[in-house]
């Protein structure tokens, strides 16, 4: 089974809207992984935004350490341009030839630059779509909910269909853009 690495962004995202289970739903062909690190910060997090503890203590999410000296590496480097949790994650991502979740600009480009698979909570909404699991309205609705609450999403919820269209995330019906076939994540 592939793994998938989460990074605090996606996981405080779902936490957010309350939909961790579409979460699990959508990675549910991969081992979901959070490093200890990431744990950490959403355990700090959730101090001041009390809905975050609903993204910690699930069965569907194994937590994981850095150990390996070449993770160590890694790590060392990638901390030198991003935050710690970013950082551990793109470090095991790499190490284990993984998929790494993030939402994080830097972070995006950082993983690119290394040949890292990477996707974000924008990917992992498509993903309820095309699995029938949400509408495009209310996967637009989530989106400017998280938005508005600060959350960094390259869209807005307006914008949406035509940006993941775009990027080849859905793919559109004739008929309308809400409309879409499944497409294999």
């Amino acid at each position: 089974m592939n793994e998938a690495v989460l990074d605090t962004s996606v996981l405080c995202c779902f936490a957010r809207i309350e939909r961790m289970d579409l979460l699990g739903r959508v990675l549910s062909a991969f081992e979901v992984v959070v490093t200890e690190d990431v744990l950490d910060e959403v355990r700090r997090r959730s101090a001041i935004e009390p809905v975050l503890h609903r993204a910690i203590g699930l069965p569907w999410i194994r937590v994981v350490q850095l150990q390996e000296p070449a993770e160590l590496e890694l790590f060392t480097r990638y901390y030198q341009r991003l935050d710690l949790g970013e950082s551990t994650v793109l470090a095991y991502a790499k190490r284990r030839g993984v998929v790494a979740l993030l939402d994080e600009k830097a972070g995006r480009q950082l993983a690119r630059e290394e040949q890292i698979a990477v996707h974000g909570s924008i990917w992992v909404l498509a993903g309820a779509i095309r699995g029938g699991m949400l509408t495009m309205d209310q996967a637009c609705e989530m989106i400017d909910v998280l938005r508005d609450a600060g959350t960094y999403l390259p869209c807005t919820g307006a914008d949406f269909p035509a940006w993941a269209h775009l990027h080849g995330l859905l793919v559109a019906d004739e008929a309308t853009p809400s409309e879409t076939r499944p497409r294999p994540l």
